[in-house]
């Protein structure tokens, strides 16, 4: 676990999470609109209409047939008013089922001003669960450590959201009793992507909160697997003190070490923050090249507030 100590005042932190306070996710989670605009043209858009030609479904309108549609389609009256070949437009709504991954590893346990990381996915997760279901689409979810996880298989039922904030509070307040950071977090939360990948399921939306640090080649060829069958949306959570560190005296711990840097070693933080900016832009560029959208989200700010910034 990393800790943070400077000279001025520290804010009161809010480290874990309660059953209650996630529950009060779903009064701010009407306000959202949980899908991205760019999925909603998507034939994977959940409720949203997708625009397809089918038989046995809802009539929309009609337009010029052009080759290829399906000519048991045709719309013969229209045809024949208007002198030219027209087929029928249907619609349908899809019901979307959203698994919704959520890192509560011990790295996730760090936070400089007003949350942790782990409190701030956790709040994620909750928004999206109960976004989902005011969508009347299927919500499953996976939380998991180091040491174990749970599933919650996609259900449209609210008691399955329930109980899988449950365990996810379960589990961040786990955390509370950790001593130090584990080696282990990086290697399960692959071996979490590796079973999500084998799954016969697809077109499903799959949603990853994370602060993503320390991933190794074989995590993003996980994530190309996913991509190629479902849509994949990643929410990088961060502290504002690992995307910059202030130029000030300050104290780092990782529970066995610690090391303190002192306000006149301007060069050391600047090279500091140089390697930061390195890592991540090492990390945008490659989920940029397996075109997969990514929300930043900091624990210094509402969650619900960020979200509406970024279109939801």
């Amino acid at each position: 676990m990393l800790s943070f100590l400077k000279k001025q005042y520290i804010p009161q932190t809010e480290v874990a999470v309660t059953l209650d306070s996630l529950l009060l996710m779903q009064y701010h989670s009407a306000a959202f609109r949980f899908f991205l605009r760019k999925l909603s043209n998507s034939v994977l858009a959940g409720r949203h209409v997708s625009h397809i030609r089918g038989r046995g479904l809802d009539f929309e309108d009609s337009r010029i047939y052009v080759p290829g549609d399906d000519i048991r389609n045709l719309d013969w009256k229209i045809s024949a008013r208007t002198g030219k070949t027209h087929t029928k437009v249907f619609n349908e709504e899809k019901d979307k089922v959203m698994l919704v991954m959520v890192d509560q590893t011990s790295g996730m346990f760090f936070g400089s001003v007003n949350k942790t990381k782990s409190v701030t996915a956790a709040e994620i997760g909750a928004l999206l669960a109960f976004s989902t279901l005011s969508n009347g689409d299927r919500f499953g979810g996976i939380v998991f450590n180091e040491n174990d996880s749970y599933l919650q298989r996609p259900s449209k039922v609210k008691s399955s959201v329930t109980r899988f904030l449950q365990v996810l509070t379960d589990y961040n307040r786990s955390l509370l009793t950790i001593k130090t950071y584990s080696d282990e977090s990086e290697k399960y939360a692959e071996n979490i992507l590796k079973q999500i990948a084998s799954l016969s399921s697809q077109n499903m939306l799959i949603v990853l909160i994370s602060d993503f640090r320390r991933l190794k080649n074989e995590t993003f060829e996980y994530m190309a697997k996913l991509r190629r069958h479902n849509d994949v949306l990643l929410f990088h959570v961060y502290d504002p003190l690992e995307w910059q560190l202030p130029e000030q005296e300050v104290i780092y711990s990782n529970g066995k070490k610690q090391i303190k840097i002192k306000e006149n070693q301007k060069q050391l933080i600047r090279k500091v923050n140089s390697r930061f900016a390195e890592r991540r832009n090492d990390f945008f560029d490659k989920i940029a090249g397996l075109k997969i959208t990514v929300v930043h989200i900091n624990t210094a700010e509402p969650v619900g507030e960020q979200l509406s910034r970024w279109g939801f």
